[in-house]
């Protein structure tokens, strides 16, 4: 089984956004906040790897450098590909780019992948129950959707999709392909607030000020 981060997107969503999550403008990427004292893209790894889960790719785009940087300091072995739409400013932001990432991430692969976005704090319990499913599965906590398991016969539907959504798409292709829903307990962390670095320098609601 292959692993696809997906951490391509801007942290910050601007007011005029569907959502507005409290990132700063010009945040680093989310997978590389603290969360419980921990950058979630390592702690992803580390869980990754804990289960036997080596082969993992992340796809980039905004800021990818640091993201370059992080994994190369930290020797996390990490692949990393490239979708350019992760940079642009597309609205609503959050639906419209997400699914060119899913498309990039399966570009050359041929088993079943694990789909992880950048901003979940991985635990071993939930991935496990993910993971022993045969089924494609959706995973579900905290906000909603947190991590997706496909099996390889879905891959060519999502190469020949093509419209916009994000996740919306993924979820409706694996449940075409019989795919089931369980509960993870995973943390997705969406908001500054939730961070170590919003709590250590304070929440704002108010963006202009930031």
């Amino acid at each position: 089984m292959k692993v696809v981060i997906l951490a391509a997107s801007k942290s910050e969503s601007d007011k005029d956004d569907e959502v507005n999550y409290g990132f700063p403008v010009g945040s680093k990427p989310k997978c590389l906040f603290h969360y419980r004292k921990e950058v979630l893209l390592e702690r992803q790894v580390k869980v990754l790897r804990a289960v036997g889960l080596n082969d993992i790719t992340v796809v980039v785009g905004y800021q990818k450098e640091l993201i370059k940087l992080f994994n190369s300091q930290n020797g996390l072995g990490l692949k990393l590909v490239y979708n350019p739409t992760g940079e642009t400013d597309v609205k609503p932001l959050r639906w419209v780019k997400g699914f060119d990432s899913i498309k990039v991430g399966v570009q050359g692969v041929d088993d079943d992948v694990l789909f992880i976005p950048g901003d979940v704090y991985l635990h071993e319990e939930g991935l496990r129950k993910v993971l022993a499913e045969e089924s494609s599965v959706i995973g579900v906590g905290g906000h909603g959707w947190q991590i997706f398991k496909v099996r390889r016969n879905v891959l060519p539907h999502i190469r020949e999709f093509e419209g916009t959504g994000f996740l919306y798409p993924l979820v409706d292709l694996i449940k075409a392909d019989g795919g089931i829903t369980i509960a993870t307990g995973l943390v997705d962390v969406d908001y500054y607030r939730q961070t170590d670095e919003g709590l250590m320098y304070g929440y704002r609601r108010d963006l202009s000020r930031w």
